[in-house]
């Protein structure tokens, strides 16, 4: 029976439907970020960060330009666990720009993947 207790998972669904596994005692799971263009027609200066985090007691949305294949320093913003989304505006046209989602817990943190929004001119 103790075995059994050390197993179990419970099942979290977010809003959209999406259901994630969360183990009681661990670091978050890896958040799920996407990019959206917010920007007036032929533009990317505008875009919005959109994430799923969950099992997090503390949020961070990081940015850094990506000039030329060199990459600058990551600049994070905290933000709400009940937030799902960051809006980044004045974004240069000709560089890229690259984002990711830390998700932290008292046993850990977890990073996103890293999503790239790319020049545009």
């Amino acid at each position: 029976m103790r075995c059994a207790l050390l197993f179990i998972f419970f099942f979290v669904v977010a809003d959209n439907g999406f259901a994630q596994q969360i183990a009681p005692g661990k670091k978050p799971p890896v958040p799920i970020i996407s990019l959206q263009n917010t920007s007036d027609s032929g533009h990317c200066n505008k875009v919005k960060i959109v994430f799923k985090v969950l099992g997090a007691e503390a949020v961070n949305v990081f940015i850094r330009q990506d000039s030329a294949g060199i990459k600058g320093k990551w600049y994070g913003d905290k933000s709400s666990v009940r937030a799902s989304d960051a809006d980044y505006k004045g974004l240069k046209e000709d560089i890229d720009y690259d984002f990711m989602v830390e998700a932290i817990n008292k046993y850990g943190k977890s990073q996103s993947p890293v999503i790239t929004r790319y020049k545009c001119r």
